[in-house]
């Protein structure tokens, strides 16, 4: 049973991990199995719920962006990294591989689209061209462009992120793992045998913390405070209507996940001057968004989508746009998992593995060197 905060902080942990998410969780599994003793510290005192996520290949922009501004070598790697992210996923059963549509939300982006797919193919990811109509065959509705050709990518598909928490914390507990939510880690100090994690109740000394909390670790440990911050998402539950696919659009501000029964979309936070940057609040509404995502679900799915129920998100994002990975620079005892700019469905579970991998046997292989904390040294 998950433990609460009225139980006995314990002294002392081997691990302890701060943040009970995809990313927290997985790295406290895979750390588990390795045979490493972890406790598992998060703020809230039950999970949050997210919905159905769209996951995807790569960051969020097209792959010929992410190609000019990191080099061939260096985007080769963050695909393959997303890709075996989303094989993780699949293992575990929480992927269902519907197969991924990037369509244009403009004119403007029709040919990035296109030039995408042979930017994928010619990186080591499978990706095809689909005409219009087979787009929109696929949606249940239209293309947002007339005539505007979409990109598809096999290896994508649909999370169910709340049972894959719920799944990831169920099976962390059964091999030992100490769960306890309701448990605020408020600050981080550097001691001589390890680090200690600091909470209403008490300390907890740790020989390693990983730090899996997201945005919220900008306040509990000045390394992290002008390099993770937060960004308010909403998403649109809509009935009527369950493509036969994932998709993203829009630069990949905007993604559509089906689930049981109908699809979530999610996303168009360019309706508002903020972006969402910086809202510490994903319960406050944001009409302009939510007419905006009523619009899009309407436009892909058809007439029959019916927009049912909102919800807020807060994603973590950082200064670079890729996730932070690895052993602070210079304070090895802290661990950093985090940062995965509204992506986490593929980045956070490999990203744990490697943590877990990192500190089970010194070594993380096949992490981007882009995604490394000691980039920013």
């Amino acid at each position: 049973m998950t433990g609460r905060a009225e139980e006995p902080l314990p002294e002392r942990a081997e691990v302890a991990v701060v943040g009970a998410g995809v990313a927290g969780l997985s790295a406290a599994l895979g750390l588990a199995r390795g045979g490493a003793g972890v406790v598992v510290l998060d703020r809230a005192p039950a999970p949050v719920p997210e919905g159905p996520w769209a996951a995807t290949v790569g960051l969020a922009e097209h792959p010929g962006r992410l190609v000019a501004a990191v080099g061939r070598s260096a985007a080769a790697a963050i695909l393959r990294f997303s890709v075996e992210g989303l094989d993780l996923l699949a293992e575990a059963g929480h992927l269902r591989r519907t197969g991924g549509l990037a369509l244009a939300g403009s004119p403007a982006e029709v040919d990035e689209v296109r030039a995408g797919a042979a930017v994928l193919a010619d990186l080591g990811v499978p990706a095809e061209v689909w005409e219009a109509g087979r787009a929109a065959a696929a949606l249940g509705g239209e293309v947002l462009v007339p005539g505007a050709p979409a990109r598809f990518v096999p290896a994508e598909g649909a999370v169910d992120a709340d049972a894959l928490v719920a799944d990831l914390a169920g099976r962390a507990e059964r091999i030992g793992v100490r769960l306890l939510r309701g448990a605020p880690v408020i600050g981080i100090e550097d001691a001589p045998t390890g680090v200690d994690l600091v909470l209403p109740g008490g300390r907890l000394r740790a020989e390693v913390a990983v730090l899996a909390a997201g945005w919220s670790l900008a306040s509990l440990d000045r390394w992290f405070a002008d390099k993770v911050h937060p960004v308010r998402e909403r998403s649109l539950r809509v009935d009527g209507a369950r493509p036969g696919v994932v998709a993203t659009t829009a630069h990949g501000f905007c993604t559509l996940a089906p689930d049981d029964g109908g699809a979530t979309v999610r996303g168009c936070r360019f309706a508002t001057p903020d972006l969402g940057v910086g809202a510490t609040d994903p319960h406050e509404a944001v009409p302009p968004v939510e007419a905006r995502l009523a619009d899009l679900a309407r436009a892909l799915l058809g007439k029959a989508a019916t927009p049912r129920s909102a919800a807020g998100h807060l994603a973590t994002h950082t200064c670079d746009g890729l996730p932070v990975l690895g052993p602070v620079p210079g304070r090895p005892r802290l661990v950093a998992c985090a940062g995965w700019n509204g992506r986490a469905a593929a980045l956070a579970p490999r990203g744990a593995a490697a943590v877990a991998q990192g500190l089970l046997e010194g070594r993380a292989d096949g992490v981007p060197a882009l995604m490394r904390a000691d980039r920013f040294v």
